[in-house]
């Protein structure tokens, strides 16, 4: 079972971020969540706040997140279409 899994954070205007993580947790509409590698496939909409990332030897970043969609896709791909996203 592979450990981490590829994320990618994009707005309007581009990529802002795309790595593989161990972890992440942001805010939905329904509560927070924390989604690991093999997560089950979900569609959800993303609420304004604090997402983290724990990266594979780097350790946490952290992004202020607009609203917008999340997408845990098939194969494991976590893909947050935001309206705005800003590294803190």
């Amino acid at each position: 079972m592979n450990a981490n899994f590829q994320c990618t954070i994009a707005t309007p205007l581009g990529s802002v971020f795309a790595a593989s993580v161990k972890r992440a947790t942001l805010l939905t509409e329904a509560g927070e969540i924390t989604v690991l590698a093999n997560h089950e496939p979900l569609v959800a909409l993303a609420r304004p706040g604090i997402a983290t990332f724990e990266l594979e030897g780097i350790g946490e970043k952290t992004f202020m997140l607009e609203k917008g969609i999340v997408e845990i896709r098939h194969d494991g791909t976590l893909l947050l279409l935001v309206e705005g996203a800003e590294e803190k």
